[in-house]
Formats: structure tokens, sequence, C-alpha cells
């Protein structure tokens, strides 16, 4: 169930408009209703950083070069764990859209649950897996 503060937040964000609001649903139900402080970081940290880690993702989708992909990376001001599952909603949606076997390759690099231990490394090893994908 999604708490009350979410529904807020969700509310606030989207600005009254239905593709927003299924945007930040989505990236709920992508982190899991358990876990609502990685929600709501996630729901903040989309609106600021959100082009940003679209432009990571495009970066590995159209073949820049590696140093350009970390380049980016290294300008994000969000956590590990909501660029990790930006990312992977990204990878998700676009698979959605094109049905394309890479974009399912490059997402499988994003399921499943962040280590406990060195999030950011396993972040890069993920981004890394996913742009081997596409190179």
């Amino acid at each position: 169930m999604i708490t009350t503060d979410v529904k807020k937040l969700i509310v606030d964000r989207s600005e009254r408009r239905p593709r927003n609001t299924l945007k930040l649903l989505q990236t709920v139900l992508n982190i899991g209703l358990g876990d609502e402080k990685s929600i709501i970081r996630a729901i903040e940290a989309e609106d600021v950083e959100d082009s940003n880690i679209a432009d990571l993702c495009r970066a590995i989708q159209y073949k820049k070069p590696w140093n350009e992909v970390m380049s980016i990376y290294k300008k994000l001001d969000i956590s590990t764990e909501a660029t990790y599952y930006i990312m992977g909603s990204w990878f998700r949606a676009s698979l959605e859209k094109a049905h394309s076997k890479k974009h399912h390759e490059a997402l499988k690099y994003f399921i499943g649950d962040l280590p406990t231990v060195k999030p950011e490394t396993y972040l890069v090893y993920s981004i890394f897996g996913a742009f081997e994908v596409y190179k």
C-alpha cells in the first residue's frame, strides 16, 4: 500500500499531469512498496536529475565513448540507489516502446536488489554491463 506521504509527494511533483503521475507511480512500483524512504528519495531525485540520468542512458545506448559515459555519471548528484532504479526504469520503458533485444539485455543489469556492500561499485558495474551490450 502506498503511504499518505508518498501519495502527497506524487500529487505535488506530478503537477496534476496524468503522464507525470504515471511515471512517478512506475518509480514507486520499481522500488517496491515496502521501502518508503527509498521511494521518497527516488521521487525527489527524479525531479532534479531525471534528464541527466536520461543523458547517461542515451550515452550508453548510442555507444558514446566510455569516458563520456563516466563523465555524465560523475556529474549526477543523487543517491546511488535512486540512480540505479531510475536507470532500470529508463531501460524498461525503452524496452516496452521498442521491443529491442539490446534494451532487454541492458535491463538485466538493473534487475534485482542492490547489494549491501559498495552499491556505487555495483552501479558502475551495471552501467558498464549495459554499455557493453550496446558496444
